[in-house]
Protein backbone atom coordinates (compact mmCIF):
# COMPACT_ATOMS: atom_id res chain seq x y z
CA UNK A 1 0.00 0.00 0.00
CA UNK A 2 1.03 3.75 -0.19
CA UNK A 3 2.97 5.53 2.09
CA UNK A 4 0.50 7.36 4.98
CA UNK A 5 1.74 10.76 3.74
CA UNK A 6 1.31 9.83 0.36
CA UNK A 7 -2.35 8.85 0.30
CA UNK A 8 -3.82 10.85 3.40
CA UNK A 9 -4.57 14.74 2.54
CA UNK A 10 -3.59 17.28 3.58
CA UNK A 11 -0.18 15.67 2.83
CA UNK A 12 -0.87 12.90 -0.01
CA UNK A 13 -4.03 11.80 -2.66
CA UNK A 14 -6.67 10.13 -1.84
CA UNK A 15 -7.81 6.96 -3.63
CA UNK A 16 -3.93 5.47 -4.85
CA UNK A 17 -3.98 2.20 -6.01
CA UNK A 18 -1.21 -0.64 -4.66
CA UNK A 19 1.81 -0.80 -6.03
CA UNK A 20 2.53 -4.10 -7.76
CA UNK A 21 5.66 -6.58 -8.04
CA UNK A 22 6.72 -9.73 -10.01
CA UNK A 23 9.60 -11.79 -8.26
CA UNK A 24 11.46 -14.60 -10.33
CA UNK A 25 14.33 -16.66 -8.39
CA UNK A 26 16.76 -19.35 -9.65
CA UNK A 27 19.48 -20.83 -7.36
CA UNK A 28 21.72 -23.46 -7.15
CA UNK A 29 23.29 -25.37 -3.98
CA UNK A 30 26.39 -27.92 -3.73
CA UNK A 31 27.58 -29.62 -1.19
CA UNK A 32 31.41 -30.13 -1.66
CA UNK A 33 31.75 -31.78 2.21
CA UNK A 34 28.73 -32.74 4.95
CA UNK A 35 30.76 -29.38 6.80
CA UNK A 36 31.19 -27.39 3.58
CA UNK A 37 28.54 -26.20 0.91
CA UNK A 38 28.29 -23.10 -1.94
CA UNK A 39 25.17 -21.12 -2.19
CA UNK A 40 24.88 -19.31 -5.12
CA UNK A 41 21.03 -17.54 -5.77
CA UNK A 42 19.90 -15.05 -8.49
CA UNK A 43 17.03 -12.96 -9.23
CA UNK A 44 14.77 -10.29 -10.84
CA UNK A 45 12.20 -8.04 -10.13
CA UNK A 46 10.06 -5.68 -11.88
CA UNK A 47 7.69 -2.77 -10.21
CA UNK A 48 4.56 -1.34 -11.56
CA UNK A 49 1.80 1.50 -10.15
CA UNK A 50 4.74 3.49 -7.74
CA UNK A 51 3.84 5.63 -6.10
CA UNK A 52 5.73 9.08 -7.46
CA UNK A 53 4.81 12.80 -7.04
CA UNK A 54 3.00 14.11 -10.76
CA UNK A 55 2.90 17.82 -10.04
CA UNK A 56 6.21 19.56 -8.62
CA UNK A 57 4.14 22.67 -8.29
CA UNK A 58 1.61 20.92 -6.22
CA UNK A 59 3.45 18.68 -3.86
CA UNK A 60 0.84 16.91 -2.49
CA UNK A 61 -0.38 15.41 -6.31
CA UNK A 62 1.02 11.75 -6.27
CA UNK A 63 0.10 9.03 -8.89
CA UNK A 64 0.03 5.75 -9.49
CA UNK A 65 3.13 6.29 -12.59
CA UNK A 66 6.19 4.62 -11.52
CA UNK A 67 8.03 1.36 -12.77
CA UNK A 68 11.06 0.12 -12.32
CA UNK A 69 13.22 -2.86 -11.98
CA UNK A 70 16.04 -5.43 -9.47
CA UNK A 71 18.72 -7.41 -10.19
CA UNK A 72 21.11 -9.32 -8.31
CA UNK A 73 22.75 -12.54 -7.29
CA UNK A 74 24.70 -13.86 -3.93
CA UNK A 75 27.00 -16.31 -3.65
CA UNK A 76 27.20 -17.83 0.12
CA UNK A 77 30.19 -20.39 1.36
CA UNK A 78 29.05 -22.14 4.19
CA UNK A 79 31.17 -24.13 7.07
CA UNK A 80 28.55 -25.76 9.34
CA UNK A 81 28.64 -25.60 12.96
CA UNK A 82 31.57 -28.49 14.21
CA UNK A 83 33.18 -29.15 17.94
CA UNK A 84 35.27 -25.99 17.05
CA UNK A 85 34.57 -23.64 14.37
CA UNK A 86 31.85 -22.04 12.73
CA UNK A 87 31.70 -19.45 9.73
CA UNK A 88 30.33 -18.32 6.42
CA UNK A 89 31.67 -15.82 3.52
CA UNK A 90 28.75 -14.33 1.63
CA UNK A 91 28.79 -11.85 -1.73
CA UNK A 92 26.28 -9.78 -3.05
CA UNK A 93 25.60 -7.85 -6.27
CA UNK A 94 22.18 -5.88 -7.30
CA UNK A 95 20.66 -3.40 -9.40
CA UNK A 96 17.97 -1.07 -8.60
CA UNK A 97 16.49 1.35 -11.19
CA UNK A 98 13.59 3.50 -11.27
CA UNK A 99 11.58 5.68 -13.86
CA UNK A 100 9.08 7.78 -12.39
CA UNK A 101 6.69 8.37 -15.14
CA UNK A 102 6.66 7.99 -18.73
CA UNK A 103 9.09 9.48 -20.17
CA UNK A 104 11.21 10.21 -17.66
CA UNK A 105 15.24 9.55 -17.00
CA UNK A 106 15.90 6.20 -15.38
CA UNK A 107 17.44 6.49 -11.85
CA UNK A 108 18.77 4.32 -8.93
CA UNK A 109 16.43 3.82 -6.01
CA UNK A 110 17.19 5.17 -3.12
CA UNK A 111 17.88 2.00 -0.96
CA UNK A 112 19.98 0.45 -4.36
CA UNK A 113 22.72 -1.04 -2.77
CA UNK A 114 25.75 -2.89 -5.70
CA UNK A 115 27.97 -4.08 -3.49
CA UNK A 116 27.25 -6.13 -0.12
CA UNK A 117 29.94 -8.46 1.84
CA UNK A 118 29.75 -10.47 5.03
CA UNK A 119 31.53 -12.85 6.69
CA UNK A 120 31.23 -14.37 10.00
CA UNK A 121 33.50 -16.68 12.14
CA UNK A 122 32.97 -18.38 15.56
CA UNK A 123 35.94 -20.56 17.00
CA UNK A 124 35.06 -22.78 20.12
CA UNK A 125 38.49 -23.75 21.54
CA UNK A 126 36.58 -26.10 24.46
CA UNK A 127 33.14 -26.60 26.19
CA UNK A 128 33.57 -23.10 27.91
CA UNK A 129 35.03 -20.58 25.66
CA UNK A 130 33.99 -19.04 22.10
CA UNK A 131 35.12 -16.28 20.17
CA UNK A 132 33.41 -14.68 16.79
CA UNK A 133 33.75 -12.12 14.76
CA UNK A 134 31.90 -10.47 12.47
CA UNK A 135 32.43 -8.47 9.17
CA UNK A 136 30.33 -6.57 6.85
CA UNK A 137 31.25 -3.86 3.90
CA UNK A 138 28.41 -2.51 1.78
CA UNK A 139 28.46 0.61 -0.82
CA UNK A 140 27.11 3.67 0.28
CA UNK A 141 23.40 4.29 -0.46
CA UNK A 142 22.60 6.64 -3.60
CA UNK A 143 21.35 10.83 -2.78
CA UNK A 144 21.08 14.20 -4.28
CA UNK A 145 22.59 16.88 -3.43
CA UNK A 146 19.47 19.42 -2.83
CA UNK A 147 21.40 21.98 -0.93
CA UNK A 148 21.24 24.38 -4.67
CA UNK A 149 17.94 23.15 -5.65
CA UNK A 150 14.78 25.09 -5.43
CA UNK A 151 12.13 24.25 -2.78
CA UNK A 152 8.53 24.71 -2.80
CA UNK A 153 6.74 26.00 0.17
CA UNK A 154 3.32 24.54 1.37
CA UNK A 155 1.41 26.89 3.73
CA UNK A 156 -0.96 24.13 5.00
CA UNK A 157 1.41 21.80 6.30
CA UNK A 158 4.12 24.50 6.86
CA UNK A 159 6.96 22.25 4.78
CA UNK A 160 9.44 22.57 2.42
CA UNK A 161 9.39 20.12 -0.60
CA UNK A 162 12.66 20.35 -3.23
CA UNK A 163 12.06 20.54 -6.81
CA UNK A 164 14.29 18.08 -8.74
CA UNK A 165 16.13 19.58 -11.13
CA UNK A 166 18.07 16.90 -13.74
CA UNK A 167 20.27 13.63 -12.34
CA UNK A 168 18.26 11.82 -8.99
CA UNK A 169 20.49 9.68 -7.04
CA UNK A 170 23.61 10.32 -9.18
CA UNK A 171 25.80 10.39 -5.89
CA UNK A 172 26.56 7.58 -3.37
CA UNK A 173 27.52 8.26 0.39
CA UNK A 174 30.77 6.61 1.57
CA UNK A 175 30.72 2.44 2.14
CA UNK A 176 29.56 1.40 5.03
CA UNK A 177 31.76 -0.89 7.40
CA UNK A 178 31.52 -2.46 10.68
CA UNK A 179 33.46 -5.49 12.41
CA UNK A 180 31.74 -7.07 15.56
CA UNK A 181 33.31 -8.93 17.91
CA UNK A 182 32.16 -11.23 20.72
CA UNK A 183 33.23 -13.54 23.67
CA UNK A 184 31.12 -16.31 25.11
CA UNK A 185 31.92 -17.93 28.80
CA UNK A 186 29.79 -20.90 29.51
CA UNK A 187 28.98 -22.65 33.31
CA UNK A 188 28.08 -26.13 32.62
CA UNK A 189 25.99 -27.97 35.93
CA UNK A 190 23.90 -31.09 35.57
CA UNK A 191 20.77 -29.90 34.69
CA UNK A 192 21.71 -26.12 33.11
CA UNK A 193 23.85 -23.77 31.13
CA UNK A 194 24.68 -20.69 32.41
CA UNK A 195 26.77 -18.39 29.72
CA UNK A 196 27.67 -14.66 29.94
CA UNK A 197 28.23 -12.87 26.79
CA UNK A 198 30.53 -9.50 25.87
CA UNK A 199 29.56 -8.16 22.67
CA UNK A 200 31.20 -4.84 20.72
CA UNK A 201 29.59 -3.63 17.99
CA UNK A 202 31.74 -1.43 15.66
CA UNK A 203 35.06 -2.25 16.90
CA UNK A 204 37.35 -0.16 14.06
CA UNK A 205 34.89 2.85 15.20
CA UNK A 206 34.00 3.44 11.39
CA UNK A 207 32.01 6.78 10.43
CA UNK A 208 29.60 4.82 8.70
CA UNK A 209 26.47 7.47 7.15
CA UNK A 210 22.83 6.04 6.54
CA UNK A 211 21.70 9.49 4.61
CA UNK A 212 21.76 13.13 4.38
CA UNK A 213 20.25 15.26 6.22
CA UNK A 214 19.25 18.78 5.39
CA UNK A 215 17.60 21.88 7.64
CA UNK A 216 14.43 22.80 6.86
CA UNK A 217 14.38 24.44 4.09
CA UNK A 218 17.36 22.12 2.56
CA UNK A 219 19.97 25.13 2.11
CA UNK A 220 22.22 22.92 4.13
CA UNK A 221 23.23 19.25 4.96
CA UNK A 222 25.35 16.54 7.28
CA UNK A 223 25.69 12.86 7.01
CA UNK A 224 23.45 11.35 9.18
CA UNK A 225 25.75 8.87 11.17
CA UNK A 226 24.60 5.45 13.06
CA UNK A 227 24.87 5.91 16.53
CA UNK A 228 28.01 3.26 16.66
CA UNK A 229 29.90 5.74 14.61
CA UNK A 230 30.15 7.75 17.67
CA UNK A 231 31.38 5.34 20.48
CA UNK A 232 31.61 0.93 19.92
CA UNK A 233 28.32 0.19 21.81
CA UNK A 234 29.22 -2.54 24.35
CA UNK A 235 26.88 -5.31 25.40
CA UNK A 236 27.18 -7.70 28.52
CA UNK A 237 24.22 -10.51 28.81
CA UNK A 238 23.68 -13.38 30.86
CA UNK A 239 21.75 -16.22 29.78
CA UNK A 240 20.60 -19.41 31.37
CA UNK A 241 19.57 -22.89 28.84
CA UNK A 242 17.69 -25.90 30.70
Amino acid sequence: MPLYDECVEPYGTEGLKPEKSIHGVLGVEHQFTPILTLDVQTYYKSFDDMVVRIDDSDPTRYGNVGEGHAYGGEIILRHKMTDHFFGWISYGYSVSKRKDGPGEDERYFDSDCPHNFTTVLSYKPNRYWSFGLKYQYTSGNPYTDLTDTETVYDVDTDTYYPLYDGAINEDRLKPYQRLDFRIDKYWIFNNFVLSTYLDIRNVLQTDNAYAKAYNTDYTESEDALTIDSYVPLIFLGLKVDF
